[in-house]
């Protein structure tokens, strides 16, 4: 094998001379950087309170306020440091011009940024103008806020017969859906990356396994019941057939997560705010959702496309990240089990069961495109773009079956 040198014969001489560097090596390229606020952890602050009522001895109610803001979030790629400001949209078509010289800087009325600059005008009006996009992956500017009522009823057994009620009302914002910044579609970057703000949205739900993003209502219900057959029975084996029948449910219903608007397709200030990510414009008194009643994959467009339109040239659209009625379909679902126990001897019982899990066969849909720039349109008998849908998210009913012998 080979190596460099033998310690035997001492290390090896330097011959370069400082510096061995070249700083125009990237030059023309983007650039990530970190700086002393990259990465640090993030800050999380939560409060509650909360107020607990006893109505009987084995029955409370509480309801509970639960808010918590989140702070220096990861929020990689909202963090552009070579954004140009937004006053420069006032020159116009002037920004796509050529500069190959300084002369024709000067006539064109901007500085001339470095000797050999070539590019547009608003490539030489960047902060940094022998860069393209500057990112900070590790950046912790990102923010979030949760605020929720929680109610709940809890019922210990009494005559056979337990359940906990819980009811959740709230809303989640955030400027970030998760660690890389990437909010569905806003994969890109901030629209402005000098006003934060504009990210501000309902929470969405990157991972598709609705346990993330924002659903104004969720209530779930969840119960066991011993049916009390037994105890009318004179006769032992009547008795045995008819006892030791007990009833468990779990019956969840919530409201339709929060979808992102996908960004402005093809977007008309990259080539000269360089901000990546584009904006519709949105129309006012126009409804985003159609009343759409009996939904079907590959027929119904669910989201109205007049309620957006493209932007004014050199301008930023004004449509929000989301909205609250651009949302995917309700999540609801009925889970229920039945079982019979049989006592064998003192320490040993036989118990049957039967699960059915989505007992009324209910069909989730998956969600809505938000693809805007998609037109909605019939082709080849299916309704395909912007509002529409296809499959399911969740399994038809399933039936099963199991005996246990307990020893």
């Amino acid at each position: 094998s080979q190596y460099l040198f033998s310690l035997d014969n001492g290390f090896p001489s330097v011959n370069a001379t400082p510096p061995v560097l070249d700083p125009t090596l990237l030059n023309n390229q983007g650039i990530n950087v970190f700086s002393r606020e990259s990465g640090k952890l993030p800050r999380i602050y939560n409060w509650n309170f909360t107020v607990q009522r006893e109505i009987t001895p084995n029955l409370t109610i509480e309801g509970a306020y639960v808010g918590n803001h989140g702070t220096r979030l990861i929020a990689g790629f909202l963090k552009q440091l070579n954004q140009n400001d937004y006053s420069v949209l006032s020159m116009g078509d002037k920004l796509l011009q050529q500069i190959d010289s300084e002369a024709e800087a000067q006539a064109l009325g901007v500085p001339y940024p470095y000797p050999g600059f070539t590019g547009t005008v608003a490539q030489a009006l960047r902060p940094y103008p022998q860069y393209h996009d500057i990112s900070d992956p590790q950046a912790t500017v990102g923010e979030s806020d949760y605020n929720a009522l929680q109610v709940k009823a809890m019922q210990r057994t009494t005559h056979g017969l337990d359940f906990l009620i819980s009811y959740t009302l709230s809303k989640n914002i955030t400027t970030v859906d998760d660690a890389f910044g990437w909010g569905g579609f806003g994969v890109l970057g901030a629209v402005n990356a000098k006003n934060l703000s504009l990210e501000r949205g309902l929470a969405v739900d990157t991972t598709f396994t609705n346990s993330r993003g924002d659903r104004t209502h969720n209530l779930v219900l969840s119960f066991g019941y011993e049916l009390p057959f037994a105890k009318h029975a004179q006769r032992r084996v009547a008795k045995e057939v008819v006892g030791g029948w007990r009833v468990n449910g779990i019956f969840q219903y919530a409201s339709g997560a929060a979808l992102p608007l996908s960004p402005y397709y093809p977007n008309n200030l990259a080539n000269v705010i360089f901000n990546n990510e584009g904006r519709y414009d949105r129309v006012p008194d126009i409804a985003i959702r159609n009343n759409v009643s009996n939904a079907s994959p590959g027929v119904s467009f669910m989201f109205n496309p007049d309620a957006f339109r493209d932007p004014q040239p050199f301008t930023l659209g004004n449509a929000a990240r989301t909205y609250g009625d651009l949302r995917g379909f309700p999540f609801f679902n009925e889970d229920l089990s039945i079982t019979k126990q049989f006592q064998v001897r003192e320490s040993k019982r036989l118990e049957l069961r039967m699960d059915a899990f989505n007992l009324l066969n209910r069909s989730v849909f998956n969600d809505p495109s938000t693809a805007f720039y998609d037109t909605p349109r019939i082709q080849s008998g299916r309704a395909i773009g912007y509002g529409t849908f296809f499959g399911r998210k969740n399994f038809s009913r399933q039936l099963q079956l199991s005996l246990k012998f307990v020893f």
